[in-house]
Protein backbone atom coordinates (compact mmCIF):
# COMPACT_ATOMS: atom_id res chain seq x y z
CA UNK A 1 0.00 0.00 0.00
CA UNK A 2 1.34 3.47 -0.88
CA UNK A 3 -0.09 6.09 1.41
CA UNK A 4 0.37 9.82 -0.10
CA UNK A 5 -1.52 11.79 2.55
CA UNK A 6 -3.56 12.23 5.66
CA UNK A 7 -5.58 15.49 5.48
CA UNK A 8 -8.10 17.35 7.75
CA UNK A 9 -9.01 21.17 6.18
CA UNK A 10 -9.00 23.94 8.95
CA UNK A 11 -7.70 21.49 11.50
CA UNK A 12 -4.77 23.07 13.83
CA UNK A 13 -3.90 20.40 16.99
CA UNK A 14 -2.92 21.82 20.07
CA UNK A 15 -0.30 19.19 21.08
CA UNK A 16 2.66 19.91 19.20
CA UNK A 17 4.04 15.77 19.10
CA UNK A 18 5.01 14.24 16.16
CA UNK A 19 2.19 12.23 14.09
CA UNK A 20 2.23 8.71 12.59
CA UNK A 21 -0.10 6.55 10.67
CA UNK A 22 0.01 2.96 11.99
CA UNK A 23 -1.32 0.11 9.43
CA UNK A 24 -2.69 -3.37 10.60
CA UNK A 25 -3.52 -6.24 8.20
CA UNK A 26 -3.02 -9.98 7.86
CA UNK A 27 -1.56 -9.95 11.12
CA UNK A 28 1.29 -7.35 10.89
CA UNK A 29 1.71 -3.62 11.57
CA UNK A 30 3.54 -0.84 9.77
CA UNK A 31 4.44 2.87 10.64
CA UNK A 32 4.76 5.50 8.82
CA UNK A 33 7.84 7.75 9.74
CA UNK A 34 7.29 10.63 12.26
CA UNK A 35 5.53 13.91 10.93
CA UNK A 36 4.87 17.16 12.84
CA UNK A 37 1.62 18.05 13.64
CA UNK A 38 0.29 20.13 10.59
CA UNK A 39 -2.30 19.05 8.21
CA UNK A 40 -1.64 17.70 5.37
CA UNK A 41 0.67 14.99 6.42
CA UNK A 42 2.46 14.50 3.30
CA UNK A 43 3.58 10.71 3.69
CA UNK A 44 4.49 9.42 0.45
CA UNK A 45 5.36 5.91 2.19
CA UNK A 46 5.28 2.32 1.23
CA UNK A 47 3.93 -0.33 3.67
CA UNK A 48 3.98 -4.07 2.34
CA UNK A 49 2.05 -6.79 3.86
CA UNK A 50 2.82 -10.63 3.02
CA UNK A 51 1.01 -13.95 3.09
CA UNK A 52 1.27 -17.36 1.84
CA UNK A 53 -1.87 -17.85 0.86
CA UNK A 54 -3.71 -20.56 -1.66
CA UNK A 55 -5.32 -18.95 -4.63
CA UNK A 56 -8.42 -20.63 -4.32
CA UNK A 57 -8.85 -19.00 -0.50
CA UNK A 58 -7.48 -15.64 -1.07
CA UNK A 59 -11.48 -13.88 -1.70
CA UNK A 60 -12.70 -16.25 1.70
CA UNK A 61 -9.80 -14.84 3.60
CA UNK A 62 -9.99 -11.42 2.15
CA UNK A 63 -13.92 -11.56 3.45
CA UNK A 64 -12.43 -12.30 6.91
CA UNK A 65 -9.43 -10.49 7.44
CA UNK A 66 -9.49 -6.60 8.55
CA UNK A 67 -7.59 -3.74 7.54
CA UNK A 68 -6.56 -1.20 10.31
CA UNK A 69 -5.58 2.41 9.70
CA UNK A 70 -4.58 4.82 12.82
CA UNK A 71 -3.83 8.06 12.95
CA UNK A 72 -1.53 8.25 15.81
CA UNK A 73 0.40 11.07 18.16
CA UNK A 74 3.61 9.89 19.01
CA UNK A 75 2.79 11.34 23.19
CA UNK A 76 5.39 9.04 25.41
CA UNK A 77 4.76 6.83 26.77
CA UNK A 78 1.76 5.64 24.71
CA UNK A 79 0.72 6.93 21.33
CA UNK A 80 -2.45 8.84 21.09
CA UNK A 81 -4.79 7.71 18.74
CA UNK A 82 -6.57 10.73 17.18
CA UNK A 83 -9.09 8.68 14.13
CA UNK A 84 -9.20 5.47 12.39
CA UNK A 85 -10.50 3.35 9.90
CA UNK A 86 -11.46 0.22 9.78
CA UNK A 87 -13.14 -2.58 6.64
CA UNK A 88 -12.63 -5.79 6.19
CA UNK A 89 -9.44 -6.52 3.46
CA UNK A 90 -11.66 -7.21 0.46
CA UNK A 91 -13.74 -3.90 0.58
CA UNK A 92 -10.55 -2.16 1.03
CA UNK A 93 -8.97 -3.58 -1.47
CA UNK A 94 -11.99 -3.84 -4.25
CA UNK A 95 -13.73 -0.89 -3.27
CA UNK A 96 -17.46 -0.72 -4.76
CA UNK A 97 -18.33 1.04 -7.81
CA UNK A 98 -18.99 4.46 -7.56
CA UNK A 99 -21.14 6.84 -9.24
CA UNK A 100 -18.51 9.24 -9.73
CA UNK A 101 -14.95 6.70 -10.40
CA UNK A 102 -11.99 8.01 -9.47
CA UNK A 103 -9.49 9.33 -12.57
CA UNK A 104 -6.53 6.72 -12.01
CA UNK A 105 -8.97 3.78 -10.63
CA UNK A 106 -6.81 2.39 -8.10
CA UNK A 107 -6.19 5.65 -6.05
CA UNK A 108 -8.31 5.56 -2.80
CA UNK A 109 -9.43 7.91 -0.22
CA UNK A 110 -11.45 6.78 2.79
CA UNK A 111 -12.31 8.94 5.91
CA UNK A 112 -11.57 8.31 9.21
CA UNK A 113 -13.93 8.24 12.47
CA UNK A 114 -12.72 10.66 14.67
CA UNK A 115 -11.09 10.12 18.52
CA UNK A 116 -13.85 11.99 21.44
CA UNK A 117 -10.70 13.58 21.88
CA UNK A 118 -10.00 14.91 18.69
CA UNK A 119 -9.87 19.02 18.94
CA UNK A 120 -11.93 19.58 16.15
CA UNK A 121 -16.16 19.99 15.64
CA UNK A 122 -17.55 16.99 14.45
CA UNK A 123 -17.50 18.45 10.33
CA UNK A 124 -13.92 17.52 10.45
CA UNK A 125 -12.87 14.13 10.21
CA UNK A 126 -9.28 13.09 8.71
CA UNK A 127 -9.15 11.40 5.34
CA UNK A 128 -6.68 9.11 3.75
CA UNK A 129 -5.43 9.03 -0.01
CA UNK A 130 -4.06 5.75 -0.43
CA UNK A 131 -3.17 3.43 -3.84
CA UNK A 132 -2.95 -0.06 -2.64
CA UNK A 133 -1.47 -2.96 -4.99
CA UNK A 134 -1.59 -6.96 -4.73
CA UNK A 135 1.07 -8.96 -6.35
CA UNK A 136 0.49 -12.36 -6.62
CA UNK A 137 3.74 -14.80 -7.04
CA UNK A 138 3.42 -18.53 -7.60
CA UNK A 139 5.26 -20.39 -5.38
CA UNK A 140 7.63 -23.21 -6.35
CA UNK A 141 7.92 -26.40 -4.31
CA UNK A 142 11.29 -28.21 -3.74
CA UNK A 143 11.71 -31.93 -2.58
CA UNK A 144 13.14 -32.97 0.18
Amino acid sequence: MHCSQVSCPGVHLPAKEDLSLQVSFMGRSARSHRLPAAFPLLLHQNMSFEKAVDPGDIAVMLQYETVTIELLQLVPPVPLSLACFEEDARRFLFPEPKLVPSSSGVDREVLMTRAPHFPVGPTHRPSIHSITFILFYKAQYHKL
